[in-house]
């Protein structure tokens, strides 16, 4: 028995003990209705027969498929009637019936907590934190300010005009943001997403063309360049839209040498992964000859899930544990990813650096990371085995 977003009922769906984990996740995931969202739900089982006051079971990983699956023998032969019910946190459902507007129209309302309503929990990107949401009124109002912001600082391009907002990309070409990508940023900046500013978008598929990692294909051709002086490399003056270039252009020495070693005359020259001419016209200038706006990317993406979104999903199965409240501490110390935070030893360890960490909160921390990490290692080798 699942429970689904669409309704308040619990929606029934037949396995078999050869189902696998990645086969149940994805009747769970379609049935909840969480299948197109990046922030997954932590989910839980109890058994229909279990006593009420009878805790319920993580089921995170393919171990706690197969300790189901034992369960539900073991539970058969003594009662041939037995259902694995799962559990999802109201606060994930009711994130879910909001993000698709379900609270109004189907009139499914959110459960309260107390006096107050669940944070609303942003689902589109898997690395955000709920500290920041107060109200679904109030997250529309952040978003329409950081839409605003984010058309102010990138329409004033002089190369683009004031007509439309670009960007430029990690290989110096001038992007145009169109506006599902202003909005997503903007919702990425109302939600405090990790690592997003209005200098640097989120890092999906929608700003693939803004970060290394992500390679530099299907992106759009480059618009005209600022024009060329004297040496290869070289712009004719400064330049409002690209304060960093002084009055003789951009010039990487560091990588090619100084432009006063190139060819002169009509003869091309490579200065830094420049090529240019005197009379070259802007389409020949490589995209690189324009600096790209966004910091450097020289570390690859980390495969494990980052401690915020860790600790979030653990929150919503068991709020009573207070896990919210070190995130900020393990940001502070500049650890990110939870391999990082697995990696700084046992319980002793981890409750000497983050110093109002319980013993108990800190093994059931460190239990469920190494299960997480487990998890993505084996989704890894699975993918590297695919044709």
């Amino acid at each position: 028995m699942i429970p689904q977003a669409d309704s308040e009922g619990l929606q029934r769906a037949k396995m078999t003990h050869a189902t696998t984990f990645e086969d149940a996740l994805e009747v769970v995931y379609d049935i909840i209705g969480c299948t197109d969202v990046a922030l997954k739900p932590s989910l839980s089982y109890k058994l229909s027969n279990a006593p009420i006051k009878a805790s319920v079971t993580n089921l995170t990983s393919a171990e706690d498929w197969e300790g189901c699956l034992e369960d539900v023998i073991a539970a058969v032969k003594k009662n041939n009637d037995v259902k694995v019910n799962i559990n999802v946190s109201d606060q994930y459902l009711a994130s879910l019936r909001a993000r698709k507007g379900k609270s109004k129209s189907s009139g499914v309302k959110a459960k309260k907590k107390g006096s107050n309503s669940f944070p609303i929990l942003d689902l589109d990107h898997a690395d955000s934190d709920d500290d920041d949401f107060d109200s679904g009124v109030g997250i529309m109002d952040k978003e329409a300010s950081f839409f605003k912001s984010l058309q102010t600082k990138y329409g004033n391009c002089q190369l683009c005009g004031p007509s439309k907002a670009c960007k430029v990309t990690v290989t110096g070409e001038h992007r145009p943001l169109s506006i599902p990508q202003l909005r997503g940023w903007s919702r990425s900046l109302a939600a405090g997403t990790h690592k997003v500013t209005l200098d640097s978008p989120p890092k999906d598929e929608l700003f693939r063309m803004y970060f290394k990692s992500f390679g530099a294909d299907n992106v759009a051709a480059p618009v005209p360049a600022p024009p060329v002086g004297v040496f290869p490399g070289m712009g004719m003056g400064g330049n409002a839209a690209y304060p960093g270039l002084g009055p003789f252009g951009y010039m990487p020495w560091g990588f090619g040498g100084p432009p006063w070693n190139a060819p002169i005359g009509g003869q091309s020259a490579s200065v830094g992964g420049h090529a240019a001419t005197q009379n070259m016209t802007a389409q020949q200038v490589l995209p690189s000859a324009i600096p790209s706006s966004d910091p450097p990317d020289m570390e690859e993406l980390n495969p494990y899930p980052e401690i915020d979104t860790f600790l979030l999903q653990l929150h919503s199965n068991q709020p009573k544990r207070g896990l919210l409240s070190y995130i900020d501490t393990f940001s502070e110390l500049n650890y990110y990813n939870i391999d990082e935070m697995v990696k700084i030893g046992g319980v002793e360890d981890l409750v000497r650096v983050v110093s109002d960490m319980t013993p108990g909160n800190a093994a059931h921390i460190l239990k469920h990371a190494k299960g997480e990490m487990k998890r993505v290692d084996r989704e890894m080798r699975q993918k590297r085995q695919d044709p």
